[in-house]
């Protein structure tokens, strides 16, 4: 079985995060190493029309689709044939307790407290900038 290196980004809405984590893929990927990317669940479950009014409830679906994601890439990485695999998480599940005043009631809907949740991976990359772009401005 490969060894199995976890990475995740965290960081501000439009800090560079999906950027760094497709660059990093690219120069990490080697012949005997593996990369493989989770991408951020907080889109897909946006995108089927889940509501964030309610931020305690919304983080809670986010972060079961995100364990949900982190164990099906898992998987796939630990039936890699290379001896190294890397997997890059766009976001971790960290990063459902930033968007929630009561952390206790998220570790108590999905099973895993905040300390815990950044045990998860080996690293944690945090991105602190916010670029001025077409997307995202400071004004």
């Amino acid at each position: 079985m490969a060894k199995i290196t976890k990475i995740a980004l965290t960081g501000a809405p439009c800090s560079g995060k999906t950027s760094a984590v497709e660059r990093l893929a690219a120069d990490l990927y080697t012949d005997s190493r593996d990369v493989f990317i989770c991408p951020e669940s907080a889109y897909e479950v946006i995108a089927s029309g889940v509501s964030r009014e309610n931020y305690l409830a919304f983080e809670t679906i986010v972060a079961k689709k995100q364990l949900e994601n982190e164990a099906e890439i898992l998987k796939k990485a630990e039936q890699s044939e290379k001896n190294e695999v890397v997997i890059i998480y766009d976001r971790g599940i960290t990063d459902c307790f930033s968007y929630v005043d009561d952390s206790d009631a998220l570790a108590e809907n999905i099973g895993i407290n905040i300390v815990d949740s950044w045990a998860r991976y080996d690293a944690l990359i945090v991105m602190e900038t916010a670029p001025e772009s077409e997307y995202f401005s400071t004004s």
